[in-house]
């Protein structure tokens, strides 16, 4: 009888077997878990940087559109202007020149899928891809990926107040 109730207080072998496996699922789904979270707090850390990148560029080129004076041309993804920086006179580029947007050959932001200029007379449209006289207005999209492969698109419209 002592013997039985020795073994009774104790573990069997099997037993702790079972208890340690049990032990490494739950920590292997609590890792999974601890993983997950991680890679979603980077990929936001990372897009809201695409997110920054963007909002400075396009307030670049805001303040530079508003000051325009002339266009020569402009299409879709190009515009040749001159505006008023400083009270002198200079005639600027703003393009899609692989993935970045530059302006005068300098890279205002990169990882650019696409970029679109439309112009337009009024505030309101209708917007076409081509330049013409009498065009005050004007539309920017541009589209830059993201962390993990996500797409951003970025518009604002923007009418010169010299023109």
């Amino acid at each position: 009888m002592r013997h039985l109730r020795h073994n009774r207080g104790g573990f069997t072998l099997i037993e702790m077997i079972v208890a340690i496996a049990i032990g490494a699922i739950i920590l292997a789904v609590a890792g999974m878990g601890i993983v997950n979270v991680t890679n979603g707090l980077f990929l936001t850390r990372q897009n809201a940087h695409t997110a920054l990148k963007a909002q400075a560029a396009m307030m670049r080129i805001e303040k530079e559109f508003h000051i325009i004076t002339a266009v020569s041309s402009g299409s879709a993804t190009r515009l040749d202007y001159t505006n008023n920086r400083g009270g002198i006179a200079a005639s600027h580029t703003l393009e899609l020149s692989g993935p970045a947007i530059q302006l005068d050959g300098d890279t205002l932001v990169d990882g650019v899928t696409s970029l679109r200029l439309s112009y337009s007379a009024a505030y309101t449209g209708p917007f076409t891809p081509v330049w013409s006289a009498g065009d005050k207005v004007i539309n920017i999209s541009f589209t830059l990926s993201g962390s993990g492969g996500s797409q951003s698109t970025f518009t604002t419209r923007v009418r010169s107040v010299k023109l």
